[in-house]
């Protein structure tokens, strides 16, 4: 049900932006082609979908799904019922959410490198950011990595946005077809898991010592 969640949110924003950003692209806006999209974008949009996976897989309704998916004593169950117990669920979903945020600011890395791009300068410097954000998280308690995360996941769609906004560098499909889905299911993912590690500290105080 996530998943398939998961794709129709993308198909919807994919849509809604096709049209509007291929007229856009003749003016300069930053959508690829003229008329259409790269070759390449769909297949880029298919793995970010996948990379959202983890993120959704990894809440407490997303393990609880894929256990009943996978069960121990299926091919691959042992594996599940490892990432998605208790003590280890978050972490993963911790570490994932960095390792997404370092890839996000290699993005601008990467534009930098490739020149013909505005503030080349100030990309080389803002690509690095998000990595010295994610690079604590591993080791923050988990309530506070699950935020570190978010927060940085927020940050760099913000700059993403501003930078397309302003210096049309970012293609129109890469911004409207992922950056704003997959951040609104990142960020949502984050947040479900802070949520029920909020419930289960209250949980544990309520219930006093043993």
């Amino acid at each position: 049900m996530a998943l398939r969640g998961l794709s129709s949110l993308l198909a919807r924003a994919a849509g809604r932006r096709r049209g509007a950003h291929g007229a856009a692209s003749s003016s300069g806006s930053g959508a690829g082609t003229p008329g259409g999209w790269p070759d390449g974008a769909a297949l880029a949009l298919l793995l970010g979908a996948g990379g959202a996976v983890p993120f959704v897989g990894l809440t407490p309704g997303g393990s609880a799904a894929l256990r009943d998916l996978v069960p121990p004593g299926a091919p691959g169950g042992s594996v599940v019922a490892w990432a998605t117990s208790r003590e280890r669920r978050v972490p993963l979903q911790v570490a994932y959410g960095a390792s997404i945020l370092s890839f996000l600011g290699a993005v601008h890395w990467g534009l930098a490198m490739a020149g013909g791009v505005r503030h080349g300068a100030l990309r080389f410097a803002w690509s690095v950011v998000p990595s010295l954000a994610a690079w604590p998280c591993a080791v923050l308690p988990p309530c506070v990595g699950l935020q570190v995360s978010a927060g940085g996941l927020l940050a760099a769609a913000a700059v993403d946005l501003a930078l397309f906004r302003t210096c049309s560098s970012l293609p129109a499909w890469y911004i409207w077809g992922a950056r704003v889905p997959l951040t609104a299911v990142a960020v949502g993912s984050l947040g479900a898991s802070l949520a029920a590690e909020g419930e289960g500290g209250g949980a544990k105080k309520g219930a006093g010592p043993e």
